[in-house]
C-alpha cells in the first residue's frame, strides 16, 4: 500500500515508503538517518547534478517537512520510526562556526531527532566546545570509544552515553555510538586535551555483550562515525585475505589479538564494513564520515550486519526499513533508499525556514560581496590542482617561504569563474586552519615530499616544488625528479617551510611534523591569507605548472639516484623519526 503523503508530489519520488504487512506476525521499523551535515542547514543546490543550473535543495526546512510527514503517516499505519545522525554536525559553514553547533542542534530539535553521534570535526574547536554542544543537546549523544585520561573512564558530560536504549512498539533497541580510530591524526593534540579514543574494534564488543546479555535488547544499531570501507566485493576479498593470514597464525576470530592483526594489516582505523565483519552482534550500522551514500546497503556475508550511510551536507535523508518477526524479534527483510531534499518536491516547513534563515543571514552578513574575479574556474582534482596552487601560493607569498605544503582534503569546494566572494572562499576552506611556519633540513624535506606521494589517504599540494613520481616505486623512493624553486634539493640546506596547523600536528601521515621542535603557530588563518591574495592579484589567472606529475613509466634521474643513495647513507638521522610513526598513530 502506498502512503497518502501530505505533499502531492512526494508519492512520485518515494517508491512506496512502507508496505503494510498482511501478516500480524511481522512488524516494521523505519530508520531515518543523516550524517556529515557540516553546518549546511540552509537552502543549497544539487551542483553535482547540473553545475550550470543546479536544482534547489531545501536543507533543514525540507528535512523537517519530510520527517514530520513520515512520522504522521507511520503513526496512522502502525509503523515505528527512529531518526538519528552519525556526526560532524556543525563545522564548515559560517552559521555552524558562529553558533558553535547550536544552529544544527536547533534543527535536530525541530525535526525531532532521537539521538546523534560525535564526529571528528565536532572537536575542531576543541574538546571543551564538543563538551558544550553535547551538554546543550536536547537529545542524547552517543560515543562508546572515548575516555578522559585524567580519570581513565568515559567523560562525565551531560547527555553523553556509550549507548542508549529506546523502545519502539514491541522492540527494545540499543543504539551504540563510536567515532573513528584515527582521531589523533585528524584533530590536533592541543584541541583534544585530556580526551582520547580507544580502538573501535576493541571497545564495542563489551558494550554489545552488555546490550545483549544484560539489557536484553532485541536489536543493536551502531551509530558510527567511522566511514565506509568499500562498496565492491573485491575490496571485501582483501579483508578475507588478511583474515586468512590471521587464521594461519593461529589467531582466534573475535579476540583482541585477531582484531589487532587486522588493524596492523590495514594501517589505519577500521571502518564500517570491517567492523561489521569483525564484530558479531550488530544488526545495523548507520554510518558517517565518508560523505558517501551507500545504496543499496551492504550486508556483511559473515554476520549479516546491514550497513547504510546517507550523503552529506543535508542534501538528503537516508531511509532503512526493517521488517522483523514479532515473535523472534529477528530481521526478516530490509530495504533502503536515499531521498534528495529537492525543495520543489518537498516544500520547506515554513516555521523552520524562518528560524534557520534568520540564523544563516546573521552569520553570513557581508560575506557575499565580490572581492575578486577569476578568468576561469579554479578547481580541485588529483595531484597538482589549480586550487591547490592558489592556496599554497597565497601562503608562500604571505610569509615568504621556500616551500608550502597543503592537503587536498582541506579544499571542500571549487572557486567559480567570474566574481569571487568571501563566502566562496569560506566554502573552499571551511575548517579555519591557521598557518604554521618552521625550518626543515633538506633531508627532512625529502621525507615530507615522499609522504605526499605515498598514497594511503595521504595527499599533497605544493608551492616552491616541482616533482615527478612513479606510484609503482617503493614508498620513500617514489620521486624520480625534484626541484626546489628551480634548484636541486640540498640535503644539508635549511628551508623555510609552511603548512597548516592540521598537518603540523602530524595528520594524514605527516607524523614527522609533530616532532619538529621549533615552529611558529602564526595564528594567521589560511582563509584570510587567500582572501588577501585574491584581492591583490585580481583578476586571477591560475595555471598548472608541473608542480606534481604522476608518471607510471618514469625512471629515476641521475640526480635522484644520487640523492636516494645519500639519504640511505644518512639513515640513522631519519630512522628515529620514521620509527615514531607507529607510536604516533
Amino acid at each position: 500500500m502506498r502512503l497518502k503523503l501530505k505533499f502531492l508530489i512526494i508519492p512520485l519520488i518515494f517508491i512506496v515508503l512502507f508496505s503494510v504487512s498482511v501478516l500480524s506476525e511481522t512488524g516494521k521499523l523505519l530508520i531515518l538517518h543523516t550524517n556529515d551535515i557540516h553546518g549546511v542547514i540552509s537552502h543549497s543546490t544539487a551542483f553535482w547534478m547540473n553545475p550550470s543550473f543546479p536544482p534547489p535543495i531545501g536543507g533543514a526546512a525540507s528535512a523537517v517537512a519530510l520527517i514530520k510527514n513520515i512520522r504522521e503517516e507511520a503513526a496512522r499505519e502502525g509503523y515505528e520510526v527512529l531518526v538519528m545522525d552519525a556526526g560532524d554536525i556543525w563545522q564548515g559553514t559560517p552559521v555552524g562556526d558562529k553558533t558553535q553547533a547550536m544552529a544544527t542542534i536547533k534543527y535536530f530539535e525541530l525535526a525531532g531527532y532521537d539521538v546523534w553521534a560525535l564526529g571528528n570535526h565536532d572537536f575542531d574547536a576543541g574538546w571543551e566546545v564538543a563538551k558544550m554542544l553535547t551538554e546543550s543537546s536536547p537529545m542524547p549523544v552517543v560515543c562508546s570509544n572515548i575516555i578522559d585520561t585524567t580519570t581513565g573512564a568515559m567523560p562525565t558530560w551531560k547527555n553523553l552515553y556509550p549507548y542508549i536504549i529506546v523502545e519502539r512498539g514491541d522492540l527494545k533497541i540499543g543504539i551504540l555510538g563510536a567515532i573513528t580510530d584515527d582521531m589523533n591524526t585528524l584533530v590536533s593534540e592541543d584541541k583534544l586535551g585530556p580526551i582520547r579514543f580507544p580502538k573501535v574494534g576493541l571497545t564495542i564488543p563489551k558494550y554489545i555483550k552488555e546490550l545483549r546479555e544484560v539489557e536484553k535488547v532485541d536489536l543493536v544499531i551502531g551509530l558510527f562515525h567511522t566511514g565506509i570501507s568499500y562498496t565492491k566485493e573485491e575490496k571485501y576479498l582483501v579483508l578475507k585475505e588478511w583474515q586468512k593470514e590471521a587464521d594461519a597464525k593461529g589467531l582466534v576470530y573475535g579476540t583482541d589479538e585477531y582484531t589487532n592483526f587486522i588493524y596492523e594489516k590495514k594501517g589505519f582505523g577500521l571502518q564500517d564494513h570491517e567492523i561489521a565483519d569483525l564484530v558479531p552482534g550488530l544488526d545495523v550500522i548507520v554510518g558517517g564520515h565518508s560523505h558517501s551514500g551507500l545504496y543499496p546497503p551492504w550486508e556483511d556475508p559473515r554476520n549479516h550486519t546491514i550497513v547504510v550511510q546517507a550523503y552529506s551536507k543535508l542534501s538528503s535523508i537516508g531511509q532503512l526499513e526493517l521488517t522483523y518477526d514479532r515473535n523472534t524479534k529477528q530481521i526478516v527483510n530490509y530495504r533502503a533508499d536515499n531521498f534528495t531534499l529537492f525543495s520543489d518536491e518537498i516544500p520547506p516547513d515554513k516555521e523552520t525556514d524562518l528560524i534557520i534563515s534568520e540564523m544563516v543571514n546573521d552569520a553570513e552578513s557581508g560575506m557575499k560581496i565580490p572581492i575578486a574575479t577569476s578568468r576561469t574556474p579554479i578547481t580541485r582534482g588529483n595531484d597538482e590542482t589549480l586550487l591547490g596552487n592558489l592556496i599554497t601560493d597565497a601562503i608562500k607569498e604571505r610569509f615568504d617561504m621556500d616551500v608550502v605544503l597543503f592537503n587536498r582534503g582541506g579544499m571542500r569546494a571549487d572557486l567559480p569563474d567570474g566574481d569571487i566572494t568571501e563566502m566562496d572562499i569560506y566554502q573552499v576552506l571551511p575548517f579555519g586552519n591557521s598557518i604554521v611556519t618552521m625550518e626543515v633540513s633538506g633531508l627532512l624535506l625529502k621525507e615530507i615530499l615522499e609522504v605526499g606521494v605515498s598514497g594511503r589517504r595521504r595527499d599533497t599540494q605544493l608551492a616552491g616544488v616541482k616533482l615527478v613520481y612513479n606510484p609503482n616505486f617503493p614508498e620513500k623512493e617514489r620521486i624520480t625528479e625534484l626541484r626546489i624553486n628551480g634548484e636541486p634539493l640540498d640535503l644539508n640546506k635549511t628551508y623555510k617551510f609552511a603548512t597548516s596547523d592540521y598537518l603540523a600536528q602530524g595528520a594524514v601521515g605527516y607524523y614527522m611534523f609533530a616532532f619538529v621542535e621549533e615552529n611558529d603557530f602564526t595564528g594567521v588563518t589560511i582563509r584570510s591569507s587567500v582572501i588577501e591574495y585574491v584581492k591583490k592579484h585580481t583578476p586571477l589567472d591560475v595555471k598548472l605548472e608541473g608542480r606534481i606529475r604522476r608518471n607510471e613509466k618514469a625512471q629515476y634521474s641521475q640526480e635522484l639516484i644520487k640523492l636516494n643513495e645519500d639519504v640511505k647513507s644518512r639513515e640513522l638521522e631519519i630512522k628515529d623519526a620514521r620509527n615514531l610513526e607507529m607510536d604516533y598513530r
